[in-house]
C-alpha cells in the first residue's frame, strides 16, 4: 500500500479524517462509550502518523504511553475543569499532537506496506484475540467473566477510584496516594458510565473489570510488538514467534498471582516495561521520540511501581548517551521537548514518589501482604536463561539490541537490592515489595528472554520455538509446574480455563459479581453474616470497602480483613462504622437473636436460607 502524504491533498484529507474520528470518539466517550474505545482510537492516531518513519511498534508503544500520560494528566489537572471534560480533551489532545506529523511536508519512509505491517501487528495480537475470546466464553456460557478480577486488591482499588472521582482529580500532596495511575486509569474507565447514569456498585465494578481486562489485552499485544521490533526480516515463522510470545503475559505464572491476589496493576506495569523496551530499541530511527517517550515511560512507572523505575530510567539513560550527537542536532523545538519531559518526569518524581519515600519510606519495609512466592531458584534460572538468550543474539545478530534491554535484568536488580537494604534489620529479606519486585522482575525477564531467543537466528528458529513453547505453554501453564508456588491445589489450573469454566466463584458461573453487586447497591445497605454462602467472605470485604467514605477510614476497613463471625460485638460495630440502618441477612438464628439484643437501632435482622426465613428487629 502506497503513503499516505505523497501529496498535499492526501495530507489534507488524511489529518481530516483523523480529526473527524477523535472529534466523534470524543462525543462517543462523552456520552458513556467504553474509555477503551478512546485509548484504542488515540493510539491508532499515532500509529497512522509517525509509522512509516518510526516504525509500527514504535508508533503503537509512543501512542499507549502517550494516551496513558494524557489519563494521569487530565485527573491531575481536572481541579480546572469538571472531571470528564478534562478527561476527554486531553486525551484528544494528545493524539491531536500525535498526529502533527501528518502535516509535514517531508516524505516518509520509503517501502513502507501497511498492509503487510498490519497484519503482523494482528498476529503480535494474537495473545489479545485469545484473552478476549476467554472472556466471551465465559460470558456467554456461565463462566466467570467478571468474578476472575473481584479478589484481593481489587476491591481496594476500587475504593481509590472513587475517592479520587470524589476529590475530582489526583491530589499532588504528602499522604496521598504515592502511585496514582492505577486508581486514575480505573476512575478514567468508570466516569463514562455515570454521565447518563447515577453511580452504583455495578457500574463501577463493571469498569473496573473493563480496565483489567484492556490492560491485559494491551500487554500481550507489546508482547507480541516487542518480538516483531527485534525482527530483522519479517517471515512466517517469525510471526509464529510474536504470536508465542504475546501469550506469556497470559501463563500461569504472569496471570494467575495477579488474578488471585488482586494485583491490578502488574499488567499495567507491564505494559509500561513492553513500551519502553520497544522505543529503546527503535531509538536508532527516531532518537527524539524514544527520549520523550521513555521520560514518559519512566514518569508513568513512577505513578504506577515506583520500585521498577530505573528499568526505564536506564533505558532513558543510554538513548540520552548514544544519540547524544542526532539529539543535539535536532534542532532546537525538538531539544526543548526533550529537555521538558526530563523536567516533567524529575518534578513528578520529587512531588509524589521521593517525598512520599522520604516521609513512608518504612512502609516499603515492614509493609506485609498475601505476595506470590515461589523457590528462588526459578528467579536465578530464569535470569541464566536471560543471559543465555542474550549472548545467543548478540553473537548471531548484533549486540544493538543486546544493550538496549540491559537495563531490564540490571534496573531489577538494583530496584531488588534496594527494596532488600530497606529490609536490612528484618527477621528476613523477603517481605511483602522484595517478593513482588522478585516475581515483576522474572515475569519481564522471561519475556524478553524468550523475544531475544527468538530473534537471535532465522536458521535457529524453528528449534527455538519448540523450546519457547514448551516452556511457555507446558511449564507455565500450571502451578504444579512452578516449584514452591504457595497456591491451593485448585488453583492450579490456568486462569484462562478457570474464566471460562466459572469456578472463580464459589458458588460456580458468576455468583461471586452478582452476589457482590446485590448487596453493595441495596439501600439501605445490607451487610451478609454467616448465611452459608461460598462467596460470603469476599462478598463481607466487598461490602465493607465499598461502605468506606475513604481510604483513611481504617476504623471501618481493618474489618474487611479481619472479623470474627461468632462475635456480635464485631458485627454490630462494623455496623456502626457504616452508619446505620444497616440491614443483616444471616442464617444463624443464636447470631439474629443476639444482633437483635445488642444493637437494635442499628437496622433489620433478616433470617434466611438454611436457618429458616424471617426478620426481626
Amino acid at each position: 500500500m502506497s503513503s499516505y502524504a505523497t501529496a498535499p491533498s492526501r495530507r489534507t484529507l488524511a489529518v481530516a479524517v483523523v480529526v473527524a474520528v477523535l472529534v466523534l470518539t470524543a462525543l462517543a466517550v462523552s456520552l458513556g462509550a467504553p474509555f477503551w474505545l478512546a485509548i484504542v482510537v488515540c493510539t491508532a492516531a499515532w500509529v497512522f502518523a509517525l509509522a512509516p518513519n518510526s516504525g509500527l511498534p514504535v508508533a503503537a508503544a509512543a501512542g499507549a504511553l502517550a494516551s496513558l500520560g494524557a489519563v494521569l494528566a487530565a485527573l491531575v489537572v481536572s481541579w480546572l475543569l469538571p472531571v470528564v471534560p478534562a478527561l476527554v480533551t486531553l486525551v484528544i489532545a494528545q493524539a491531536l499532537a500525535g498526529a502533527l506529523p501528518l502535516l509535514s511536508r517531508r516524505t516518509p519512509r520509503a517501502g513502507f506496506a501497511w498492509k503487510r505491517e498490519l497484519s503482523g501487528m494482528a498476529v503480535a495480537a494474537t495473545g489479545a484475540f485469545v484473552w478476549l475470546a476467554v472472556l466471551l466464553v465465559a460470558n456467554l456460557t456461565g463462566g466467570s467473566g467478571m468474578s476472575w478480577a473481584l479478589a484481593g486488591d481489587a476491591a481496594n482499588v476500587t475504593l481509590f477510584a472513587r475517592a479520587l472521582i470524589d476529590a475530582n482529580g489526583v491530589a499532588l500532596s504528602v499522604g496521598s496516594d504515592p502511585v496514582p495511575l492505577t486508581a486514575a486509569l480505573v476512575s478514567s474507565f468508570i466516569l463514562p458510565g455515570r454521565t447518563l447514569a447515577a453511580p452504583t456498585a455495578a457500574g463501577d465494578i463493571s469498569g473496573l473489570v473493563q480496565m483489567w481486562s484492556f490492560t491485559i489485552a494491551a500487554c500481550a499485544v507489546a508482547s507480541g510488538l516487542l518480538v516483531r521490533q527485534l525482527q530483522r526480516a519479517d517471515t512466517p515463522l517469525g510471526r509464529v514467534g510474536a504470536a508465542l510470545v504475546s501469550l506469556l503475559p497470559l501463563s500461569w505464572f504472569a496471570l494467575a498471582p495477579s488474578v488471585e491476589r488482586g494485583f491490578i496493576n502488574v499488567h499495567l506495569i507491564l505494559l509500561l516495561l513492553l513500551c519502553c523496551a520497544i522505543l529503546v530499541l527503535g531509538s536508532g530511527r527516531n532518537p527524539v521520540l524514544s527520549a520523550i517517550g521513555l521520560a514518559l515511560g519512566a514518569t508513568l512507572v513512577l505513578a504506577t511501581w515506583s520500585p521498577l523505575v530505573l528499568i526505564p530510567g536506564l533505558m532513558l539513560l543510554l538513548v540520552l548517551v548514544r544519540e547524544r550527537r542526532i539529539l543535539l542536532g535536532s534542532g532546537r523545538l525538538r531539544v526543548v521537548a526533550v529537555c521538558g519531559s526530563l523536567a516533567v518526569m524529575l518534578g513528578f518524581a520529587i512531588v509524589l514518589p521521593l517525598r512520599s519515600l522520604l516521609s513512608f519510606g518504612s512502609v516499603l519495609a515492614d509493609a506485609s501482604g498475601g505476595s506470590f512466592t515461589f523457590e528462588h531458584w526459578l528467579f536465578i534460572a530464569i535470569a541464566v536463561c536471560w543471559s543465555a538468550a542474550a549472548v545467543a543474539h548478540g553473537v548471531l545478530a548484533g549486540w544493538r539490541a543486546v544493550w538496549s534491554l540491559a537495563p531490564v535484568p540490571i534496573g531489577g536488580a538494583i530496584g531488588l537490592a534496594a527494596l532488600m537494604w530497606l529490609r536490612r534489620d528484618a527477621e528476613t529479606f523477603w517481605g511483602y515489595y522484595t517478593l513482588k519486585i522478585l516475581w515483576l522482575v522474572a515475569v519481564i525477564l522471561l519475556i524478553t528472554a524468550i523475544a531475544l531467543a527468538l530473534t537471535a537466528s532465522v536458521r535457529l528458529l524453528p528449534f527455538l520455538l519448540v523450546a519457547s513453547g514448551a516452556v511457555a505453554v507446558t511449564v507455565l501453564s500450571r502451578a504444579a509446574w512452578v516449584p514452591g508456588a504457595d497456591v491451593y491445589s485448585e488453583q492450579a489450573d490456568s486462569p484462562l480455563v478457570r474464566i471460562a469454566t466459572g469456578t472463580y466463584s464459589g458458588a460456580g458461573g458468576d455468583e461471586l459479581a452478582q452476589h457482590i453487586m446485590k448487596y453493595a447497591d441495596a439501600d439501605p445497605l445490607v451487610l451478609p453474616w454467616k448465611t452459608g454462602h461460598p462467596d460470603e467472605a469476599r462478598t463481607i470485604f466487598w461490602a465493607i470497602q465499598l461502605a468506606s467514605p475513604g481510604a483513611t477510614d481504617y476504623d471501618l476497613r481493618i474489618f474487611a480483613y479481619q472479623r470474627d463471625l461468632d462475635s456480635v460485638d464485631d458485627l454490630c460495630r462494623i455496623r456502626e462504622l457504616m452508619h446505620p440502618p444497616v440491614t443483616v441477612v444471616t442464617a444463624d438464628e443464636a447470631i439474629r437473636d443476639a444482633a437483635v439484643a445488642t444493637c437494635p437501632d442499628a437496622g433489620e435482622v433478616v433470617l434466611e436460607g438454611p436457618g429458616g426465613s424471617g426478620a426481626g428487629r
